[in-house]
């Protein structure tokens, strides 16, 4: 279940650097069971050059590319259909993202402020 704070203007960029939840997802060995895709990645294999950029951008290791040996492989598992792997293939445009067949949106649950557990501490005023 997601949640959102009503007049938020929050934004996920999917990586675990300030976020604990990407963090911890990413450390199980299947993060696309925790997070399931909505989008999943689709690479053309004739466009593709191997660079390697979308394996540096995953946040979740489901790419791996050896630039020297020009073979990629691709681990549905762990991806959480960020994109991050589709926006760093800006050259080549090698990927493109699909819609996951059969996915279920997850629900969301609106939190007034005054609801909010930490609306005490967090300064802000309604």
């Amino acid at each position: 279940m997601g949640f959102e704070i009503a007049g938020s203007n929050t934004s996920c960029f999917c990586c675990g650097c300030c976020c604990m939840m990407m963090r911890t997802i990413g450390e199980f060995n299947a993060p696309g069971y925790m997070a399931p895709p909505h989008f999943m990645p689709e690479v053309d294999a004739d466009k593709c050059s191997y660079c390697g950029k979308c394996a540096r951008a995953c946040p979740m290791g489901a790419w791996t590319v050896d630039t020297k040996a020009k073979t990629r492989a691709f681990e549905a598992i762990r991806c959480v259909g960020c994109g991050l792997c589709y926006v760093a293939c800006d050259k080549d445009k090698a990927i493109a993202l699909k819609p996951v067949p059969g996915y279920v949106s997850p629900t969301v649950k609106k939190v007034e402020r005054a609801s909010h557990p930490l609306a005490s501490i967090s300064g802000v005023e309604d």
